[in-house]
């Protein structure tokens, strides 16, 4: 293993260096070199950018199109979907529990 030097290191960082080592119960040259190596060593995070360009270009811009504008039509459609439930149909209990409790903030909205 090779060994590393570094000089010049403000005091505020030594004194913090060795809070941290002591927190974790371990020497100060123990805890600089697990912060090295979990700060060199640790794969890298992507940026947003960089995730966004290896999402696949699929489909057009009209498959992703909503398909209703306005309230009036989603009520409309909502009332045809409710309207295509069986008499009788039971829902599942914990499904007609989430629907029978009381809302909490605007998480339905």
């Amino acid at each position: 293993m090779a060994n590393l030097i570094v000089r010049n290191i403000d005091e505020a960082i030594i004194k913090a260096l060795k809070l941290r080592a002591s927190q974790h119960g371990v020497s100060a040259e123990a805890e600089h070199r697990k912060i090295l190596e979990q700060v060199l060593l640790k794969p890298q995070r992507k940026s947003f950018a960089e995730v966004l360009s290896q999402i696949p270009n699929v489909g057009n811009d009209a498959d992703f199109e909503r398909v209703w504008d306005n309230k009036e039509q989603d009520s409309e459609a909502l009332d045809i979907l409710l309207a295509s439930i069986p008499k009788g149909f039971q829902y599942p209990l914990d499904i007609q529990d989430f629907v029978d409790s009381p809302v909490i903030g605007q998480e339905l909205l």
